[in-house]
């Protein structure tokens, strides 16, 4: 297929363009600045996100995968970049239909269903009433795709991701800062120690989107998780396994903090219909991020 690709400096985008080119498709880059790490082999379109749209006019795809966007940690959720890249993508999305895309795969979040969840999100069920800057942009995306995919009779896959990580990730993330802490023999304080998160690999995340493309399953909303809801409690203790650490440096705070997601799990019946399964669970992706910074065990 011919590919393009935005966000491929990503902490997704880093993982999945060499696997895209491993399976023999033509992959364009969409970027705001040149990508280091682009292969020689594939083209690359510089653009900032509010002439997004004009970048591509004219040209056609046979997909686009969609994965930039602001997440970096203690920022990204009430940044006001997400509504700029919310309209940026509207735009984008109507000029690549235009031009005659055949189908788009757009990155969208869990944090767009209502908080206060008490079961698994389903896709057809879950109320949609995000509470950040950041989920209320990704729908906005997603309508907008949704609006432009009908006008120019094309298709897209809207999917929800959970909890991503692994190597690549940004230092200041969940998994990162429980291995560093318990890795270097400090007390890890958790707050919200019975919150429930569908965590997934990496290596998952990049298998699901491919197989997402490759299939091109047709209109829909999909989650991209496990299905396996985790506590940070069970979290921290399989950190500390992982690390040699004692269990004995997981403390928990005097002043819990409230989440509002404090059980958000991904249902993903409708995911695993599509034939794909994960193949890496919360472990061994621990030991695989801890493993990726230091094979001589001393994190940074």
């Amino acid at each position: 297929m011919n590919i393009l690709l935005t966000g491929a400096s990503g902490f997704i985008g880093q993982a999945l363009l060499p696997q895209l080119l491993k399976n023999g498709h033509q992959v364009t880059l969409l970027s705001r600045q040149p990508t280091p790490t682009r292969p020689l082999s594939v083209f690359e379109i510089i653009a900032q996100p509010e002439n997004w749209g004009t970048a591509v006019s004219g040209k056609p795809y046979d997909l686009c995968l969609h994965l930039a966007w602001i997440a970096t940690p203690g920022i990204y959720l009430e940044s006001p970049e997400n509504l700029a890249l919310a309209e940026a993508t509207k735009f984008l999305a109507e000029k690549l239909f235009e031009a005659g895309l055949g189908h788009f795969i757009g990155i969208g979040t869990c944090l767009e269903y209502a908080p206060d969840q008490i079961q698994r999100c389903t896709e057809d069920h879950t109320l949609i009433a995000p509470r950040s800057a950041y989920g209320q942009a990704k729908e906005q995306a997603r309508l907008s795709i949704a609006q432009a995919a009908k006008k120019y009779a094309g298709s897209y896959t809207w999917v929800r991701l959970f909890y991503p990580y692994g190597e690549g990730e940004h230092p200041k993330r969940i998994p990162n800062s429980f291995l560093r802490t318990l890795a270097n023999h400090q007390s890890l304080t958790l707050k919200t120690p019975d919150s429930t998160k569908d965590w997934i690999e990496i290596r998952d995340v990049v298998s699901a989107l491919i197989h997402l493309a490759e299939k091109s399953p047709g209109q829909q909303e999909i989650n991209l998780g496990t299905g396996v809801g985790t506590s940070m409690t069970d979290f921290a203790r399989i950190t500390a396994h992982v690390v040699d650490a004692n269990q004995s440096q997981i403390l928990v705070s005097d002043e819990p903090a409230i989440d509002p997601y404090s059980y958000h799990v991904a249902d993903t019946s409708k995911l695993l219909s599509t034939g794909w399964r994960p193949s890496v669970n919360l472990e061994q992706g621990l030991q695989l991020l801890y493993t990726s910074h230091s094979p001589t065990k001393q994190y940074p």
